[in-house]
Order: structure tokens, then sequence, then C-alpha cells
């Protein structure tokens, strides 16, 4: 037996023969080769997720922005409806004020009609009269009693046309404001569009690098699993359980969520209350419980407001449905606590993507720019799927209610 080895062994260092490589060693190779690309993916994982908690604060600071961006268009937005408001009490004014100097100026016409008409009579005249002095003395103290009360109306007419004359230059006043902050709220719309933007694309980066992470760390999950049951029979435990180790320390990373916990780069905590906000300026009615004209039950608010204003999220929530839905182009559907969900219907653009957190007042759409039979916004509050009034709910003493 031992001549055969040697003679074995003399043939293969004679004519250069390789001896097979065992198996043992060759999976070893094998999992040694997967766990260095673990580990450098490793690597890879917390620098990943040190870039994730730096876009985590951007958007945090962004979405910080944005409501105060958002508050800042509302500002605008009420103060140009309380100018618009003000140049319709001016102009109302304005009608009034033309009345009563129409009533004054045919009165004076009057007087000042009867006045010259007797100064025009020549003293011969009224001499020649063939009526009797008695009655000339009255006519004469007619006149001298009507002066007092034509200079009256000349006073009363001249105060009320400099009173017509700052009512209109208030309307001109209010017009320039109007300008101003049309100006102003078309400034903030566009920062607001511009913070969107930059949201939406740090809230793309951070999905699509975890969705590529957990999809390379699952596939080389599989390859490990495979080599490690391989090397279980091989007798290579040790060098397995260590394996484990480094693999379970990567998955973890590579499946870790990032929690949004509502606060800025600052450290400054966010506070929510149980109360909604309108999501636009404007008159609501409340239409909850009433019919529509297809006998229908209205099961929420409607809320006219400016072409193009900004939406905002009456509460914090999550984004759970953003797009058509049987016949509805636009529905959003934020999901709050205690499983209430708010819809919202009547929006032209959503900025906020399904699955996304939104803080009370940050910016979630628009309704349309175009004035189209009047800008209708709808909300819906629903609670385990059953709609319920919405107004106990609103904190609207700062709005203006309709209906």
């Amino acid at each position: 037996m031992v001549k055969i080895a040697l003679f074995i062994l003399l043939i293969s260092v004679t004519f250069g023969i390789p001896f097979p490589t065992p198996l043992h060693a060759e999976k070893t190779r094998l999992l040694g080769d997967v766990e260095k690309y673990l580990e450098r993916t490793k690597n890879k994982s917390i620098l990943l997720n040190k870039s994730v908690k730096k876009l985590h604060k951007e958007l945090s600071d962004l979405r910080i922005r944005s409501i105060l961006a958002a508050k800042k268009e509302r500002q605008h937005a009420v103060k140009l409806v309380n100018y618009e408001k003000s140049i319709e009490r001016l102009n109302r004014i304005v009608i009034v004020k033309n009345k009563f100097l129409i009533s004054k100026k045919k009165q004076l016409n009057n007087l000042i009609g009867i006045i010259q008409r007797i100064a025009l009579q020549p003293p011969i005249a009224l001499l020649l009269s063939p009526s009797k002095p008695s009655d000339t003395v009255r006519s004469a103290l007619l006149i001298r009693s009507i002066l007092p009360d034509v200079e009256k109306h000349s006073r009363d007419l001249k105060v009320e046309i400099d009173s017509l004359l700052e009512t209109r230059s208030a309307i001109i006043k209010a017009k320039k404001n109007i300008k101003i902050q049309k100006k102003r709220l078309e400034q903030q719309r566009l920062n607001i569009k511009k913070l969107t933007s930059q949201k939406i694309k740090i809230m793309q980066i951070n999905q699509n690098k975890h969705k590529l992470l957990i999809k390379k760390v699952g596939y080389l999950s599989n390859e490990a699993k495979n080599l490690r049951q391989l090397l279980v029979g091989l007798g290579a435990n040790k060098k397995k359980a260590s394996n484990r180790n480094i693999f379970r320390t990567n998955k973890t990373q590579g499946k870790e969520k990032v929690r949004w916990s509502g606060a800025d780069s600052s450290g400054r905590k966010l506070t929510d209350s149980y109360n909604l906000d309108l999501p636009v300026v404007g008159n609501f009615e409340v239409t909850y419980g009433k019919t529509n004209s297809n006998n229908g039950h209205l099961r929420g608010l409607s809320i006219k407001t400016k072409p193009g204003t900004t939406v905002i999220s009456p509460r914090k929530g999550r984004v759970v449905f953003a797009g058509p839905f049987k016949g509805l182009e636009k529905l959003l559907i934020l999901e709050v606590k205690n499983n209430i969900h708010i819809l919202l219907v009547g929006l032209e653009k959503i900025y906020i993507p399904v699955g996304q957190k939104v803080l009370k007042g940050e910016p979630i759409g628009k309704v349309p720019s175009i004035d189209i039979n009047n800008t209708i916004l709808y909300l819906e509050l629903r609670k385990n799927g059953e709609p319920i009034n919405p107004l106990p709910w609103l904190t609207a003493g700062k709005y203006r209610k309709r209906g």
C-alpha cells in the first residue's frame, strides 16, 4: 500500500499532475470572498445610514421652511381677502354717497332756480307786478329764509364730496395693496414650489437607496445561507458562527427604518393638537347631512377659495392614497391617529407621495390655478371608514363660515 502511494507521488512530481482540491477548502475560500463582500457592503450601509440621517435633517428643515412659507402665504391670502372685502364695502359706500349727492344736487338746483328767477326780475317789474305788495314782501322774506338752507346744503354737499373723494382714494390704496399682496402671495407660492421639489427629491433618494440596499443584502443573505448550510456538513462551525454574526449586523442596518421624529435640525420639537385646520383660506359651507341635486347625502364640507391656493395638511399624519379614484381626478387621503382619515377632493397637484409623513400645516398640494365656476375644495372626515361631522374638529374661529 505504501509502495503504491509512493509510486503515485513519484509520477505526480515527475509529470506535474496537481492534486485535487478538497471540497471543504474550495467552499471555505468561496465563503471568505462572500464575507469580504458582505463586510464591504456593511461599511457602505454605515455610510448610507449617515447619508440618510443627513438627508433626514435636510428634509426636516425643508418641512419647517415649507410650513413657514405656507403660513406666510395664508397670511397674505387673508390680507388679500380683507382688502377685497374692504373694496366691496367702500364701493357700497360710494353708491350710497352718489345717490345722496344726486338727491342733494336736485334740491339745491331747485332752490337756486327759484332764487335765480326772482333775482332776474328788475325792481321796477316787482312794483308793476299785479300781485299785492304783501305778497312781494312775503316772497322777499321767503328768499331770505331760503338762503341759509342753500348755504347749509352747499356745505353738506362739500362734506359729502370730500368724503366720496376719500373713499375713492381708499379704494385706490386698497387696490394697490391687493397688487402688493398678490405679488407676495405669488412669491410664497414659488418658494413653496421650490421647497416641495427639494423635499420630493430627498424622499426619492432615501426611498431608492433603501430599496437598493435591501435588495442587495437579501441576495447576499441567500448566498451566504447556502454556503453556511454546506459548511455545516464540512465541520466549519466556528467560522459559520462568526460569519452569521457579521451578516446579522449588516442585515439589521440594511433593513433599518429611519424614524421620523417631527423635529428640525435645531432640536425643536413640533407640537400637534387634536384639532384640524382648514386646508385652505376661504369661506366654507358645512354640507354634512345635506342632500345634493341628485338626492345623494353629502358627508363633508365645501371650501370656496382663490385659484392656485396652496393646500396644507390639516394635521400630522401619513399620505395613504394620492391619485384618481372612481371618476375623481385627484383624491388625497391622509391617515391620522385612531383610525381617522381625512379625504380631500379638488386638487390640481399633489406634492407628497404615498407613504410619506406630513406635519400639520405642511403644504400637500394646490387647487386649480384657473377659476372655473368657483374653486371648491371638498373635505371629508372618516373614522373607521364611516363619515363623521368635521365641524367639531375644526379650529374655525379664524375662518368665515357660510351656510
